[in-house]
């Protein structure tokens, strides 16, 4: 309880000891000190029962959300980034009380945003304010529903087909000051490199980034994307799927290794020597310099994938991507019926000539291959790039 709002100087003084919340503060009138210490009592005895607090709003939520939930997760950054701008130019659906909310209110949130951005920006965005609008139901009894449920969601865009050209590689190389066979020099000509080790290992940006020189196995044609030891992360990948995996290496992949290694620095054991944010703006640069549009630095991920599916069958494909899903591989296959035709007439079907496997044999192997397996399989395609 609250204790009796005592004088000291000017200011008021009180205290509140209730349900394990023991807090103080000082006011300049009695009848602010007795007005907070109502609310913070309040607020300990929600805290207590599971309840929401008295008058709490949307945007609350989402500032709990944030600090319990978004925290623990590697996508920390996008997520309160996300809420804090929601918040700024959303200000009536934040200041919402919660017990008020309705499916209208996120109706007009969101045909608002759909004049701002694209389907699948909404789409996202939208899994996160349903999310704790969920958790805030299920874990903190703050709802009795979830007011998004029922509500009509963007239609999902179709999965993109952008894959670069051969002129298109060539011209940002060069912009990037690509010379074969000699180290780079600059985080600019790194860049290039990366974009090379993207196009042989299908690895996404921030796993190329992040990759250091003691997980690369030469003499097991390995790199080796590890549990995290320490940190509010341990226990997890630095992948997006949290999972470990071993990224087989074409005797490209090896060549481009030597590359680097031959310039490694001594002050850091990265092997890009390159951020994340550094290797997006770099490449964003040269693209916007060449005026090439619409290619994003993911889609090597998918030229990758769709080079490699025409040497190896879909259980290597699935091992080398780290799929679990066969469907979310087929997203990143992106030849075109044309391609496919020429290599039917020419008799290069590559894994198409093998016996189809189901999705769970697929799982059952993909589990019992290692790199070096996958790495004998996918020889035969050296000089891909």
């Amino acid at each position: 309880m609250a204790s009796t709002p005592k004088k000291h100087g000017s200011v008021w003084r009180i205290q509140v000891n209730k349900s394990g919340v023991r807090e103080s503060g000082s006011f300049a009138t009695r009848r602010e000190a007795q007005d907070w210490a109502a609310k913070t009592e309040a607020l300990a005895l929600a805290a207590k029962q599971g309840k929401a607090p008295p008058g709490a709003t949307f945007g609350q939520l989402l500032d709990k959300y944030a600090k319990e939930v978004s925290s623990k997760k590697k996508g920390e950054l996008w997520e309160t980034n996300k809420i804090t701008h929601l918040q700024r130019q959303h200000p009536a659906l934040c200041a919402t009380k919660v017990e008020a909310l309705c499916t209208r209110d996120f109706a007009l949130w969101r045909d608002a945003r759909l004049k701002e951005v694209t389907d699948s920006s909404v789409s996202r965005e939208w899994t996160l304010l349903s999310r704790a609008l969920t958790i805030a139901q299920t874990e903190w009894h703050w709802l009795d529903a979830n007011p998004m449920k029922g509500l009509q969601r963007p239609e999902d865009v179709a999965p993109r087909d952008r894959l670069p050209s051969a002129d298109e590689l060539q011209a940002l190389l060069e912009r990037l000051g690509y010379k074969p066979a000699l180290p780079p020099k600059t985080k600019t000509q790194r860049v290039a490199w990366a974009m090379l080790w993207a196009i042989e290992t299908a690895m996404r940006a921030k796993e190329i980034c992040t990759l250091k020189w003691d997980n690369v196995d030469v003499a097991q044609r390995i790199a080796v994307l590890p549990v995290i030891r320490e940190g509010k992360f341990a226990g997890k990948a630095d992948t997006k799927t949290d999972a470990p995996r071993q990224v087989p290496l074409s005797l490209r992949a090896l060549e481009i290794i030597e590359v680097l290694r031959s310039c490694r620095s001594t002050d850091t054991e990265l092997v890009m020597e390159l951020g994340s944010s550094t290797l997006d703006t770099l490449f964003r640069r040269a693209k916007d310099a060449l005026k090439i549009e619409d290619l994003h630095f993911h889609d090597l991920r998918a030229e990758s994938l769709t080079r490699w599916s025409k040497k190896v069958d879909i259980m290597a494909l699935a091992k080398i991507s780290g799929h679990k899903d066969i469907n979310e591989l087929m997203t990143y296959y992106r030849e075109t019926a044309s391609q496919i035709a020429e290599r039917m007439d020419t008799g290069q079907a590559g894994a198409a000539k093998r016996s189809p496997l189901s999705v769970p044999q697929v799982r059952a192997f993909a589990a019992f291959m290692d790199g070096e397996q996958l790495a004998r399989a996918i020889e035969a395609a050296h000089g891909i790039v």
